[in-house]
Order: structure tokens, then C-alpha cells, then sequence
């Protein structure tokens, strides 16, 4: 299960930066958030298969608006992925600090 909330470093072309993840997943489907800076992304449209899961969205850079499209595991509250931008690849990785219950994103 994907679901719940992360505390994520991203390896940034222009250096390391913290961001949030929350995932909801409702069979197949995701959703969720991220929150990085002063900004919050909503997503949805995303999917996920057993630890695996996947979502794009747009979020705001210091270079302006970037799309990104995201793909990662969930093992034992691990987040591992990579998310590619018109930059090129970002490592993601973090741990799940609470589960997602209900609808609340």
C-alpha cells in the first residue's frame, strides 16, 4: 500500500530541497499532494500496482511552471523514485510519517 504521508528530499539541479507527499490510492487510481516551498500541487489521474505507483503534475519552480511525471516504490514506508522534468531526472526518496485515512489529503 502507497498510501500516506511523506517527508521527501529531492535532488535537485539546484541542490537538495524537502518536499511533502500525500498519496490516496482508491484501487487502482491516485491522488494526492505536494508541497514544497510555499506551494501545494494537487494531483490526480495518477496509478498504482502493489508498491508501485505513478503520477504527473504541474508544479511552480523558480524557473516558472514544470511539468513533472513521477515514478516510485514503496517498500517498508520508503519512497524511492525519480521524477523527469524538461531539467532532466530527479531522485526522489523519503519516508511515510502517517497514514492516510478517509478522503483527507
Amino acid at each position: 500500500m502507497v498510501d500516506g504521508a511523506y517527508l521527501l528530499t529531492l535532488q535537485t539541479p539546484a541542490g537538495p530541497i524537502q518536499a511533502r507527499l500525500t498519496l490516496k490510492s482508491n484501487g487502482g487510481e491516485l491522488s494526492g499532494k505536494i508541497s514544497a516551498g510555499k506551494g501545494s500541487y494537487p494531483f490526480s489521474g495518477g496509478w498504482v500496482q502493489g508498491s508501485s505507483c505513478g503520477f504527473e503534475s504541474n508544479v511552480q519552480t523558480l524557473l516558472g511552471v514544470m511539468f513533472i511525471r513521477v515514478r516510485a516504490t514503496v517498500e517498508n514506508d520508503l519512497f524511492k523514485g525519480t521524477a523527469q522534468t524538461s531539467l532532466g531526472t530527479i531522485q526522489a526518496q523519503g519516508k511515510r510519517i502517517k497514514p492516510v485515512s478517509g478522503n483527507t489529503l
